[in-house]
């Protein structure tokens, strides 16, 4: 384990060095300033390919839905309404899944046509909208599930029925739940409301939609916006419905953006809504979604899998999936362990629905070549790197990573690399979270055969290669100048680093 104490550095090679404290005056000040040129921003590689996971036991049913909470995927499952629930948690490290997740206290048919499920973002709740069945009209269950305890709560009831039309999300920009619900077998009509999670209390809040149906999601995306896919409203004229929205949280205000025309059948049974910004940082800007099987009649398998970009409004075509969704409506996308996963929860046993309706597939985006010098050692002490480096091939960079010597804070506290017409700089954020990575605000590419600068201020007892020029895969990188914190000037100490994307 990493301390954030750092010991004392003993001589290596006869080299004796005094041993710097964090009252020292670092050396060597760095420019901030911008050059007045944008950086050549780099978009991240979408491309990837579906990977065969631990499928579940049990296919689809009349109540499902799928929830990812970084570290688990969970599947709220209910075959139908004379049915206990059940709920199942897939670990992305073993590959398994465990059937046994509590859910005494939850009725009998807790989960309905509709359920659907949002993570709170604090590893602490998942909250469920119950859904609801044709033959009860005026389902208004709210649920909590507390995940250190395992084990359900009944909260207080949302303020309009639910059905099919059902969809929900967390917003970490102001901590509150927001939910759609609705669609009572044909009247059409859905209500959007908030959930203040500190006083289970509810409040209506405008909805621009008038109606959902199946197929419809909700997902926050970082900031002031949640996104909103319809559903197949006009099923039953054949009309394929495709409408995306945008709700600003700060002025209560829905607002049309593109729609998803990409698919031609609509929205349907199975539609999903899935952001992964808040865990990989390089995908902020993009929303990820399935269209679910056909938003027409006939219930045909859906295979689409898409990405919307947010800064430019625009959809993109993924990857297929192998093993097609639809019949049953429910979220069916999932983050976990750096991954997307999918569920197919689809009927089992019929021609037209291959896999049997229990695949579960994880998504590998396509690795991207990084610049890695590899670990090194000591003797070691902060200060500042000045250098150059000299890529082999296109390289597309987010993040800085920076070995540190065993048992200390080894870091990088900035870093800035430029050339005659750019500069990319980040600073560190201190000892929290996964402290040995700094990234950019946005990625980057720096292109085969092309010098950069690089000026890298450390912290701590950072790894150094001690030559003045390292060859690497994919690179060079060379030492102009490192100068210490005591003021000592090296021309032959490189840090040990990692830039990847």
């Amino acid at each position: 384990m990493i301390h954030h104490n750092s010991k004392i550095v003993t001589v290596l090679a006869g080299l004796l060095f005094l041993v710097a404290t964090a009252a020292m005056a670092t050396a060597l000040p760095l420019d901030t300033g911008s050059s007045g040129y944008a950086v050549t921003e780099a978009s991240p590689s979408l491309a990837g390919n579906w990977i065969e996971k631990a499928n579940t036991t049990k296919a689809g049913a009349l109540g499902e839905a799928v929830v990812g909470t970084g570290d688990y995927i969970y599947i709220a499952w209910c075959r139908y309404s004379t049915k206990q629930p059940e709920f199942w948690r897939y670990d992305p490290i073993e590959d398994k899944w465990n059937y046994s997740m509590n859910t005494s206290d939850l009725s009998t048919g807790a989960f309905r046509n509709g359920a659907a499920l949002a993570w709170d973002g604090d590893k602490t709740y998942i909250y469920a909208l119950s859904g609801g069945r044709y033959e009860d009209l005026n389902c208004h269950s709210f649920f909590r599930y507390e995940i250190a305890e395992d084990r359900w709560m009944q909260m207080n009831d949302t303020l309009h029925p639910q059905g099919a039309g059902d969809a929900i999300a967390w917003s970490d920009y102001d901590h509150y739940i927001y939910a759609i619900t609705g669609d009572r077998e044909g009247k059409k009509k859905s209500a959007f409301a908030r959930y203040n999670c500190s006083n289970d209390e509810w409040n209506a809040l405008p909805f621009n939609l008038t109606s959902t149906d199946d197929g419809a999601a909700l997902v926050w995306a970082g900031g002031e916006y949640l996104y909103a896919l319809q559903g197949e409203i006009c099923e039953d004229k054949q009309q394929p419905n495709m409408n995306f929205s945008r709700y600003d949280i700060q002025r209560g205000e829905w607002k049309d953006m593109s729609p998803l025309e990409l698919e031609e059948e609509g929205i349907g049974d199975g539609g999903s809504l899935l952001w992964i910004g808040n865990w990989l940082s390089e995908y902020s800007d993009y929303i990820f979604a399935l269209s679910g099987g056909s938003g027409v009649k006939g219930e045909d398998p859906g295979y689409n899998f898409y990405s919307y970009s947010i800064s430019s409004n625009n959809w993109e075509p993924l990857e297929a999936i192998p093993c097609p969704i639809g019949y049953y409506v429910g979220n069916r996308l999932g983050f976990a362990n750096g991954h997307i996963y999918y569920w197919q929860g689809s009927p089992k046993n019929e021609s037209k629905w291959i896999c049997n309706g229990t695949a579960f597939r994880m998504f590998e985006f396509e690795a991207v070549a990084n610049f890695d010098t590899g670990p090194s050692t000591y003797p070691s002490i902060f200060g500042t790197h000045n250098g150059t480096i000299t890529p082999n091939q296109t390289l597309t960079v987010s993040t800085l990573y920076t070995y540190p010597c065993t048992d200390t804070g080894g870091h990088t506290e900035y870093i800035k690399i430029w050339n005659a017409t750019w500069n990319a700089t980040t600073t560190w954020k201190g000892y929290k979270s996964d402290w040995h990575n700094v990234s950019f605000s946005e990625p980057f590419t720096l292109l085969p055969n092309e010098t950069y600068n690089y000026s890298i201020k450390t912290g701590s007892y950072p790894q150094i290669h001690h030559t003045p020029a390292l060859p690497t895969a994919n690179g060079w990188i060379n030492c102009t100048e490192f100068r210490d914190a005591n003021g000592m000037i090296y021309y032959d100490w490189i840090p040990a680093i990692k830039l990847y994307f």
